[in-house]
């Protein structure tokens, strides 16, 4: 990542341990981006960990967050792995991919799982107060990726 001025601007990452069932343990407005991949779709409460991801954002940052689509057909993204696949471990790991796929249709079924469509992304974004949301498929059509920002701080002065 580069500045205004062409000077390399470093890349910092924080990784935490967390119950995303449970409020988080960080301060108001602390994180500058966050990235909440492929996780919703498992939580028993996924818009508590929605509504803590955004609290913890500060304002004007970005959260992304990412859902298999609902029923996906993971055997294309298996199908692209193995026109891809150049040795046999990378064979033995798609069929691993295919076969934990296969469960996880099964779970979602089930009601284990709950995977987001764009439309479901994009309105949870919005019911967390994010702004300026947009949606797409990503993941071989399979996944549904949201991008939402925080809004900016209210003015000294504004009405509320």
């Amino acid at each position: 990542q580069r500045g205004a001025g062409g000077e390399k601007i470093p890349i910092e990452f924080v990784y935490l341990v967390e119950d995303l069932n449970k409020p988080l343990s960080l301060p108001d407005g602390s994180i500058n981006k966050i990235c909440c991949s492929l996780v919703l779709s498992y939580l028993k409460e996924p818009l508590l960990c929605a509504r803590e991801l955004m609290r913890v954002l500060r304002p004007g940052g970005q959260l992304v967050v990412t859902s298999l689509k609902p029923y996906p057909d993971l055997s294309q993204i298996y199908r692209n792995f193995i026109s891809h696949a150049e040795t046999e471990q990378d064979v033995l790991e798609a069929r691993r991919l295919l076969s934990n796929a296969g469960q996880i249709r099964r779970k979602e079924g089930e009601g284990h799982y709950n995977f987001y469509s764009e439309k479901e992304l994009t309105a949870f974004l919005v019911a967390i107060g994010g702004e300026k949301v947009k949606a797409h498929r990503s993941f071989g059509n399979q996944a549904n990726v949201a991008v939402a920002s925080k809004p900016p701080k209210a003015r000294s002065g504004a009405r509320r």
